[in-house]
């Protein structure tokens, strides 16, 4: 049985996949349901514009000036559940303008406010097309395990003039129940 947030992201993953469109983006703005981008506007500039087709899911390109402290694509990945030993994760097919890392977290609503889960890695970016993915393994302390909460994947963009084309991406779940991990144990990691 799949977690709903990987069912939900399937959603979200088809729509964009059937979307066709080019042109500015502007900040909040959804370019399908549950997938826009974000980014500070209070201490930069930033100027992106974006072309999907049937080549493609996304193909973004950035100006930043100043110093945002955030730019982001944000995916909504519903209300579910996570549980402690869950191995969370993205693939995806990639291409940029060259090297970079996708930096990535899970925020999720709390009565407290967010609460976020970073991914240990980001997707690894480069000027050649690749598959790339990253995954993490969940721990008790970590702000994804809650009931039936709402969380949105979080990708970090370059917070400078940059391209980026996503061809295809998928976020997964496998369950605990399946003893897989997404790196090997150690004593740290074995009370987590």
């Amino acid at each position: 049985m799949s977690n709903s947030c990987e069912k939900f992201a399937d959603g979200v993953l088809e729509a964009l996949a059937a979307y066709q469109g080019t042109g500015a983006l502007e900040n909040g703005a959804r370019i399908v349901r549950g997938f826009f981008p974000n980014w500070d506007e209070e201490h930069g500039t930033v100027a992106l514009s974006h072309e999907s087709g049937p080549d493609n899911l996304l193909r973004v390109e950035g100006k930043a000036t100043g110093e945002p402290r955030w730019l982001t694509l944000n995916f909504d990945l519903g209300g579910g559940d996570f549980e402690p030993g869950d191995v969370i994760g993205v693939v995806a097919d990639v291409e940029g303008d060259g090297d970079y890392d996708l930096e990535m977290f899970i925020r999720t609503r709390s009565d407290e406010g967010n609460i976020d889960t970073e991914f240990p890695e980001g997707l690894s970016v480069s000027a050649g097309r690749r598959v790339v993915n990253s995954m993490h393994t969940v721990g008790m302390g970590d702000g994804v395990v809650t009931t039936e909460r709402f969380h949105m994947l979080i990708i970090r963009l370059p917070k400078r003039d940059f391209r980026l084309e996503i061809r295809e991406m998928r976020f997964f779940v496998l369950p605990a129940s399946h003893g897989l991990r997404s790196a090997s144990m150690s004593l740290a990691s074995a009370s987590a």
